[in-house]
């Protein structure tokens, strides 16, 4: 672990995901790893699942959900985590800004370190799923998570499967997804929740997936109506950089004949030898404006460009 950390500390610049699962690492490790990824700017993943992490703070996991700037998917199930590491989970997550997915299934946080957790949502604004699973939260905790779920806008997983809360939580949270238009999912088998509060709940996530997706499915249409308007410009811009580089060309003949007829008055004393002068002059300073008319027009056809927009077109169409 020591020497993975010190890799990543001294000069990562490909390793994207970190997967150290199922091993013997303690809370010593992983505070060593969390500090070397706290500035790092690559790896997206971190999986230290199924290790021991209880004994100690795991204070660097603060430091590093509040500064660093690339982690997507964090995984601490079955660590061991105690209602303390979640309190410290709950003071920083509010603060991030890149995580968004977070499993925390198969620990000890209690409904102390839920708690803490639930809040974090309140300001978080990036997180899409979190996992709190298997943790012994109870009806206690709920309050919580209606306030976090109320006010949420970016959550759309939350998984408080295999816990203890009853018919009183259960109807805590169906007042709360009532007011989330957001959430796509609350799982919560293996709790004592019945099934009148579980479907009503089941009912409200699917008119906010059925939104969701209609809402996706406006906005791409918005995007390809975007893309169709300016892959039109780019025709234009495109002729428009032809009829340049022509102009250009018949100039550059004008000028090589203007050239050729001021050589030869030169060679003649030729009384109109300065009016050539000025037409060539003249010519030369028309060349230069459409040097630069042509290279604002390239600009904007690299800006444009229709393999870009091509992509980008293809990008919507595949996230729907």
């Amino acid at each position: 672990m020591d020497d993975l950390a010190l890799l990543i500390y001294k000069k990562n610049n490909k390793l994207e995901r970190v997967d150290v699962s199922n091993n013997k690492i303690t809370f010593l490790g992983a505070n060593f790893l969390f500090r070397a990824l706290t500035n790092d700017k690559v790896v997206k993943r971190v999986n230290l699942s199924s290790n021991n992490l209880s004994g100690g703070e795991l204070e660097d996991l603060r430091y590093y959900l509040k500064a660093n700037t690339s982690l997507k998917y964090l995984n601490l199930s079955d660590c061991q985590l105690n209602e303390s590491i979640g309190e410290v989970i709950g003071s920083s997550l509010g603060e991030n800004s890149v995580l968004k997915t977070f499993i925390l299934s198969t620990n000890m946080l209690m409904d102390k370190g839920a708690s803490a957790i639930a809040k974090a949502l309140i300001v978080n604004e990036n997180l899409k799923e979190l996992d709190l699973s298997k943790n012994h939260i109870t009806d206690q905790a709920i309050d919580s998570f209606v306030e976090g779920i109320m006010k949420n806008r970016e959550l759309e997983v939350l998984n408080i499967n295999e816990n203890e809360v009853t018919d009183i939580g259960g109807q805590k949270l169906l007042h709360a997804v009532s007011k989330n238009n957001q959430l796509r999912k609350l799982k919560l088998a293996m709790n004592s929740v019945g099934y009148k509060y579980v479907s009503e709940i089941e009912n409200y996530l699917k008119k906010n997936t059925i939104v969701a997706e209609a809402n996706k499915r406006k906005m791409v249409i918005a995007q390809f109506a975007l893309l169709k308007e300016r892959m039109t410009h780019y025709g234009e811009i495109k002729k428009e950089s032809e009829n340049l580089t022509h102009e250009k060309r018949r100039l550059k003949k004008e000028i090589m004949k203007g050239v050729d007829m001021l050589y030869e008055a030169n060679e003649n004393k030729d009384k109109d030898l300065d009016c050539l002068k000025e037409e060539l002059e003249s010519l030369y300073e028309y060349e230069r404006k459409l040097d630069l008319e042509i290279i604002d027009v390239n600009a904007e056809i690299q800006v444009n460009s229709v393999y870009d927009l091509i992509g980008e077109g293809k990008k919507e169409k595949k996230r729907v």
